[in-house]
């Protein structure tokens, strides 16, 4: 298999309690995706093979699989307004979200009468309250509405995502005298895609477990040679992290349990697909079975290697030189030692959006204990630094 392989998609829908406790331009579009609080079977590899996700983080994190409700749609509003005359008169807008940047979101999942009315009088209002950006999504059924947003409205298309469209306008630019005053912010779609290689371990053996891809093309005259490499792939389903995705990829590939550590490093590759650059993650792991079982569509061959034959490769690619490299300077270290070497992980109760931190540290149970945010300046302690926190959510807790 190449480097990135198909994730599975795994999002279910807030609940109608926080949702009903929004206002109405507060109430998202989307319902946020989380995670099952217990263990669950997603879809393995193309094989069949079923995979229990290793529980990295409590129960909800944000996502982008989005799953329209009708209360989550954009409606038709009565407000009032001023006209040029300075009468007060009432007109219909299109009701939406305000993001944390002054801009509105709203979505189109049903039909609109007097569509063009409504979207001209929105925009106008939008603009006397110094909107900036305007995301406009629109599913698949109702299509109808894309050319005229384009072609009339100067909207311009952002990204597709399934069965969904977003379209995009910067106001400022319309109502600001000189447009350079609040230039176009709106962000590009993705920018990357992310993957995992699962640096697999058997620290009992000391052994390695690694693999040769069934489809790969080989340099000329070497087609007789095997390269082996770490199991490893994508990392594209946005629920999902890293080392959820790395561990995933190794058992779906050779069919070897194992457990998340940390990361070593990872390698950054420009136009890898379709313009976007590429990050790989070398994650090491620690193998909690032996047995092999080898998805034979995207494997030849898999097998543990003693780490010192391992040492000795030499038939390996750029990547998979300095992973070698890299396991076997990790190895030759003791134990505090590794712990700086590797990039850890904290789940998302330490931060308000649901992410992962990862950093250096050597002591992780001294830093989930202070709950505090660590200035590497201030704090001459060597095994704090580069250890920075996320907010927490103890409302007790003061930040610089």
């Amino acid at each position: 298999m190449s480097e990135q392989s198909s994730s599975s998609n795994n999002a279910s829908s807030r609940s109608s309690e926080q949702a009903s406790s929004l206002s109405v331009e507060q109430k998202e579009m989307t319902v946020e995706s989380n995670l099952n609080h217990h263990p669950e079977l997603i879809a393995g590899s193309s094989n069949g093979r079923a995979f229990t996700k290793n529980k990295l983080f409590s129960e909800v994190r944000p996502g982008s699989n989005f799953k329209i409700q009708q209360e989550y749609m954009a409606r038709v509003e009565n407000v009032q307004d001023v006209d040029e005359n300075g009468q007060k008169v009432t007109i219909q807008v299109l009701s939406g979200r305000q993001d944390n940047y002054n801009g509105v979101n709203i979505t189109i999942g049903s039909e609109i009468e007097n569509f063009e009315k409504v979207m001209t009088d929105s925009l106008q209002y939008w603009m006397k309250k110094k909107k900036r950006g305007v995301w406009v999504y629109i599913t698949t059924e109702f299509s109808e509405y894309i050319p005229i947003l384009l072609k009339k409205f100067q909207f311009k298309m952002h990204h597709v995502n399934d069965d969904m469209l977003m379209l995009t306008r910067w106001l400022p630019e319309t109502y600001n005298s000189d447009p350079k005053a609040d230039p176009n912010k709106i962000p590009k779609y993705a920018q990357h895609y992310v993957g995992a290689g699962g640096v697999t371990i058997d620290f009992k053996r000391n052994q390695i477990l690694l693999c040769t891809e069934r489809h790969t093309r080989k340099p000329k005259g070497m087609g007789h040679l095997d390269f082996w490499k770490v199991p490893g792939g994508s990392v594209d389903d946005p629920n999902e992290h890293i080392g959820e995705g790395a561990v995933r990829e190794v058992f779906e590939e050779t069919g070897v349990k194992a457990s998340f550590i940390g990361i070593m490093g990872f390698r950054h590759l420009f136009g890898f697909r379709f313009g976007k650059s590429d990050f790989y993650f070398i994650c090491l792991l620690e193998a909690q079975s032996r047995k092999i079982d080898i998805d034979t569509n995207e494997l030849a061959k898999c097998q543990w290697f003693d780490l010192e034959e391992y040492y000795k490769m030499d038939h390996l690619n750029f990547v998979q030189s300095v992973i070698r490299d890299s396991v076997r300077e990790f190895m030759s270290r003791d134990e505090e030692q590794r712990k700086q070497m590797l990039w850890s992980m904290y789940d998302n109760s330490l931060s308000e959006k649901n992410a992962a931190l990862m950093y250096h540290s050597v002591d992780l149970t001294n830093i989930a204990q202070q709950k505090a945010y660590v200035n590497a300046k201030d704090n001459t302690d060597p095994s704090l630094m580069y250890c920075y926190r996320g907010k927490s959510l103890d409302p007790e807790i003061q930040y610089q």
